[in-house]
């Protein structure tokens, strides 16, 4: 594989952009960040972040209508699409050429016009995705152990709450106004295009006058108080999760490491998988992971399986041990299968425009600066066995200097040892 490199540079009006040539590609996939999401809303406007990215489409100053913007996408071989995360919101298209795929972004991320006559039925459309996630039982479960551990905004749906979405364009464009500008956006290219490229079509169809400054202030994360949790669902099956909240000093320690501590975590997650299936057989459903796609003042160390209800005490106290075991609980063939499992999930990514825009992404996403991915080449595959069983025995330490909570999510009878059960209109 040639080595990876990514350019980089900021525009005077405070525009980052970064650029990974593939020679060799036949498309470009380029993505519009801005540093926007559900934890910087207040909670009245809860949610307007996901409404804004579905109404910026909807009509600008080049395309009148949302059809005007889906031919141009189509005529130009783009396949395009946005998401809204929890700091920001991503505008992205995959196409052959590089100027239609900027001039769609431009459009949208400074020319949005909001027709009050197209927003009403948009809200409709956003807050019916509301009411869906409400029956989206796994994601539920994640949303209340969130807010378990962290309170408001980071333990809220990123769509805000499904019975309240109705922002007018007054709002949408307030909002817009605010947030969107390019001091507070990047650019990742990724693929068959150069920088010199990017820098030409930015500077013709971006709207760079603003030099405004974003800053928000984000609140303390606000624990619930309580060592157990619990949402009801109609499921006939429970799901448990042992969170311990991520400290910034241990972010930051995992961020500088995170092949070794990925490995680590995957060990671990190997063991919980014995001790849950073939041991016990309360659970065919388990893993060890880091909770790492919220806010990263929201971060967790987090144990989950799906079990039967009457079982979670039981779920409780296998946890306690697998989080307890320190490195000498493995042997040299369980190290050496999570190196090897660490190596190829992140090697792989790297053989794709789609993956490798990703990253960068997440990069913006958890604050840090994108870097060249041959850096983390380089860093997997000289992943050691010493390093990842430091990483365990870290892990372990940290978790018993910050005991975690757990949560429940499941019908009636797992409830039955919690300290505090949530309301689904209080996340969702």
């Amino acid at each position: 594989m040639n080595s990876i490199s990514l350019e980089k540079t900021t525009t005077p009006e405070g525009l980052r952009i970064y650029v990974d040539t593939i020679p060799t590609a036949e498309t470009a996939k380029i993505n519009g960040f801005v540093g926007v999401g559900s934890v910087h809303e207040a909670n009245k406007l809860a949610g307007i972040s996901h409404a804004l990215e579905h109404c910026v489409h909807l009509s600008t100053d080049a395309f009148p209508d949302e059809q005007s913007l889906n031919e141009f996408t189509g005529i130009n071989s783009l396949i395009a699409n946005a998401s809204t995360g929890y700091n920001s919101t991503s505008y992205y298209a995959s196409g052959p050429e590089v100027e239609p795929n900027i001039k769609r972004l431009g459009e949208m991320l400074f020319r949005a016009t909001f027709n009050p006559t197209l927003i009403p039925n948009e809200m409709l459309t956003v807050t019916r995705e509301g009411y869906e996630l409400r029956d989206t039982v796994d994601s539920l479960h994640d949303i209340a152990s969130d807010y378990a551990l962290f309170g408001k905004p980071y333990g809220r749906n990123i769509g805000g709450y499904a019975d309240r979405i109705q922002f007018t364009p007054e709002q949408l464009q307030e909002f817009y106004r605010r947030h969107y500008v390019a001091s507070n956006m990047a650019i990742v290219a990724v693929g068959n295009v150069r920088l010199e490229e990017v820098l030409r079509h930015v500077e013709r169809y971006f709207d760079q006058s603003h030099e405004k400054k974003i800053s928000i202030e984000l609140p303390e994360p606000k624990h619930s108080g309580v060592n157990s949790t619990g949402l009801l669902s109609g499921t006939s099956s429970a799901m448990i999760k042992i969170a311990s909240p991520m400290m910034p000093s241990f972010v930051k320690k995992y961020l500088e490491n995170k092949p070794a501590y990925e490995a680590a975590i995957a060990a671990i997650s190997a063991l919980s998988f014995t001790r849950f299936r073939t041991d016990t057989g309360i659970s065919y459903d388990v893993h060890a992971s880091f909770h790492d796609f919220n806010e990263p003042s929201a971060w967790s160390i987090t144990g989950n399986a799906t079990i039967d209800p009457s079982k979670i005490k039981k779920a409780r106290s296998i946890f306690k041990d697998v989080l307890s075991r320190t490195n000498d609980s493995y042997s040299e063939m369980t190290i050496a299968s999570a190196i090897g499992g660490t190596k190829a999930y992140i090697l792989s990514q790297m053989d794709s425009i789609e993956d490798r825009t990703d990253l960068y992404v997440q990069n913006l996403e958890h604050n840090t600066e994108p870097i060249d991915l041959q850096n983390v080449v380089n860093t997997v595959r000289n992943l050691s066995h010493e390093s990842v069983r430091n990483a365990i025995d870290e892990i372990v330490e940290y978790i018993d200097e910050h005991p975690p909570i757990s949560h429940v999510t499941g019908p009636n009878k797992a409830m039955q040892s919690v300290d505090r059960l949530f309301q689904v209109n209080e996340l969702a």
